[in-house]
């Protein structure tokens, strides 16, 4: 494979979330549409970087990455902002610590390492319909998994 994008998300949404999650979470490959499903995490962007390859086509390429694991929050009431918040951030809490009580997690054998290095809260998602959200709040978690691996 030419890059190791396809295989990290992959084994984000078929393996390491739904493990890591509860079961009443949605998980999607990509992005979701329907801005109002309770709670719901989105393996989405990507890029990679790498340095110039060495000559030959047995040799590997040092690859390092980042993924955007966004995770969304619905809550049907115009109080809601609170709880939506919090709950996209215990969700965005259960896939951090999973990477930090397991260090050398690799997806699978996709990279040597991996670990969400940075996070941010969007609470006015402008990708959603506003007529969606008429009575409601929503709360937009989105951290960056980075990783670095050889393909």
């Amino acid at each position: 494979m030419s890059s190791l994008i396809p295989l990290v998300k992959a084994h984000l949404v078929d393996v390491l979330l739904p493990a890591v999650l509860p079961a009443d979470v949605t998980v999607y490959y990509g992005l979701g549409y329907g801005g109002t499903d309770r709670d719901v995490v989105m393996v989405t962007d990507a890029q990679t970087d790498s340095e110039f390859p060495c000559y030959g086509t047995t040799r590997k390429i040092e690859e390092r990455g980042q993924v955007a694991v966004v995770f969304k929050s619905y809550r049907p009431t115009e109080q809601g902002q609170r709880e939506a918040t919090e709950r996209a951030f215990e969700l965005h809490d259960l896939v951090r610590d999973h990477f930090r009580a397991a260090p050398n997690e690799t997806l699978g054998g996709a990279v040597r390492m991996a670990s969400i290095t940075s996070t941010e809260l969007v609470e006015d998602d402008e990708t959603v319909d506003e007529d969606d959200l008429a009575a409601g709040r929503l709360a937009v978690v989105v951290a960056v998994l980075s990783f670095t691996g050889r393909t």
